[in-house]
Formats: structure tokens, sequence, C-alpha cells
């Protein structure tokens, strides 16, 4: 796959998600708007701090902190 051919595929997609979040808030009116709780799920041991990326390298996996 091309460079451009990402690019087109990306900037398709989204304008079709535009349009199918435009139809839905007009069929649903306010009701689209409603807040849902997320779920999260641990799935890697960190120091403790404040863990903020995860980067892949050939030595291992190295964890950002975030500052406070």
């Amino acid at each position: 796959m091309t460079k451009r051919e990402f690019l087109a595929s990306a900037v398709g997609s989204s304008l079709a998600l535009a349009q199918f979040s435009a139809e839905s808030l007009r069929r649903n009116g306010s009701q689209a708007r409603r807040a849902r709780k997320a779920k999260t799920t641990k799935l890697f041991k960190s120091p403790p701090g404040f863990p903020n990326a995860v980067a892949v390298t050939s030595e291992g996996l190295w964890i950002a902190e975030q500052k406070l």
C-alpha cells in the first residue's frame, strides 16, 4: 500500500464516519450525546508513578512517565 492509497482511504473513511454521525444525530436527536462509562483493563505492570506511553525497541519495552 502506498502513502497515497493510505491517505485516500483515511480521508474516505473519515467522510463516511462524519456522514454516519450526522445521520445518527438527526435520527436520534439529543439521545446520541449521552455519556457512556468506559471499562479499562490493565495490560502491563509498570513502576509506581504515572505511566503514559510504551515504546518497543530491540532492547525491550520502555515506559514513558508523565511529569507532575
